[in-house]
């Protein structure tokens, strides 16, 4: 997530936007339960006193905050998968807290903007569009979109649309017009998509577009990999954005091309980019930026805290009901490790770690009885994303979000060569980050 502040030279200044942490329980929650959801959450401005949808951005009162920047908010995301929370609810729950980004739940926020993650089409059956159509049209917000073509339905209009899913946005941001745009990843192609089309000719595209219409700065929102995002700015030059705020990864990062931005935030909403831009009135805008710890330093939001707690004893409810178990079945210890367990993304899907190794012995022992002699996991498949300190209490919804996805286990018999293959490809594009 990353909120910009955007302005002239001889502007208001250029005053920091404010952020506060909206998430749950100290940013993971109640000990176990629904950590990678609370990680989601997002971290966010605070604005008051609004009371219906498309009501107008409120003024600040007379004095109060005068010479500060409005900022605008990003975020290239993977919202709405995977989660444990997810799997039942489908996501309403991350549509539930990014409605509360500007305060009010029941307003629509002008200057927020999401792009599709891969994971968005997670529901990928032609018969489970309705998912996603559902979770657009709750948003109180922009959905940006540019790159990814919807398959007609059977009224012939895509089947996924929204007055506010839109294929660029042209806004005024403290007197600066903006330009944004979003492209989306290959790596899913969901039934009802008919087509992702290329990232590079799309981007040159709407970047002429909106400069055409009165751009002054043009913002690539991207779901795409750090490679594809760099590829954007060095084929595209002048003729593509000024700057891009992109996903995908997990894990901060930012590189410069030819004085042009790619910035990426962690993901779990560990961290946020907080971008100042200054426009002048000829040349090329200027980015300077910062990536925001959020964590315990910041104060946590009562109202977003409230609903976030909702949503976890709502989920713990039913899934201990479903499984004839306590009501306290997620949080109810199972043990406590004796030694810090590395669960963090960057960590266990590019080395060898404690909890990757725990893990795949308990594959080995549930097949040792029938010969089983090695054990292999896909590391992108742990999903926990968070180390565990020693004396931590491991509860079941550790390991719920530990396996996002659902992931049986098979006994298969291969020949020594195809196990030497196996191991060759699983190191090729080391690190790979779990792909």
């Amino acid at each position: 997530m990353a909120p910009a502040s955007v302005h002239h030279p001889d502007g208001a200044g250029t005053a920091e936007p404010g952020l506060r942490h909206r998430a749950g329980q100290s940013a993971l929650g109640p000990p176990g339960l629904g950590a990678r959801d609370q990680r989601c959450l997002p971290h966010r401005r605070r604005r008051r006193g609004r009371q219906r949808r498309h009501r107008p951005r409120p003024q600040p009162a007379p004095g109060a905050g005068a010479g500060r920047p409005q900022p605008a908010t990003a975020t290239a995301d993977d919202l709405l998968f995977p989660s444990m929370l997810s799997r039942r609810y489908l996501g309403a729950q991350m549509i539930d807290m990014l409605n509360r980004l500007d305060g009010d739940p029941n307003a629509f926020d002008d200057h927020l903007f999401v792009a599709f993650g891969n994971h968005e089409f997670e529901k990928s059956k032609i018969e489970q569009a309705p998912i996603l159509a559902a979770r657009v049209a709750e948003s109180g917000f922009n959905w940006v979109n540019s790159n990814v073509e919807f398959a007609p339905g059977d009224d012939g209009e895509p089947m996924i649309r929204a007055h506010h899913l839109r294929p660029d946005v042209l806004i005024d941001v403290n007197g600066v017009k903006v330009g944004l745009f979003g492209l989306t990843t290959d790596v899913l192609m969901p039934e009802y998509v008919s087509a992702i089309h290329d990232p590079l000719a799309v981007a040159r595209e709407r970047s002429a577009s909106l400069r055409a219409r009165g751009a002054e700065l043009v913002i690539g929102l991207t779901h795409l990999s750090m490679a594809v995002d760099r590829h954007l700015l060095e084929q595209l030059g002048e003729r593509g954005p000024d700057l891009i705020i992109g996903g995908h990864e997990h894990f901060r990062q930012s590189a410069e091309v030819d004085g042009r931005w790619v910035i990426k935030a962690d993901a779990d909403a560990r961290t946020a980019t907080v971008a100042r831009i200054a426009v002048p009135a000829s040349g090329r805008p200027t980015v300077t930026f910062e990536f925001r710890q959020l964590d315990q330093q910041v104060a946590p939001d009562a109202e977003t805290q409230a609903s976030a707690r909702q949503w976890l004893a709502r989920f713990q409810r039913a899934f201990c009901a479903e499984q004839n178990d306590a009501p306290n079945c997620l949080t109810k210890p199972l043990g406590r490790t004796a030694v810090k367990l590395i669960g963090e993304e960057l960590q266990i899907r590019s080395l060898e770690t404690n909890l990757g190794d725990w893990v795949t012995d308990q594959a080995l022992a549930a097949f040792r009885d029938q010969g089983a002699q090695i054990a292999l996991i896909n590391a992108g498949s742990l999903r926990l994303n968070q180390d565990l300190p020693a004396g931590t209490e491991i509860t079941r919804a550790h390991l719920a979000e530990l396996f996002a996805f659902p992931s049986p286990l098979f006994m298969i018999r291969i020949s020594g060569e195809t196990l030497r293959q196996v191991l060759q490809q699983s190191i090729n594009g080391w690190p790979g980050h779990g792909r």
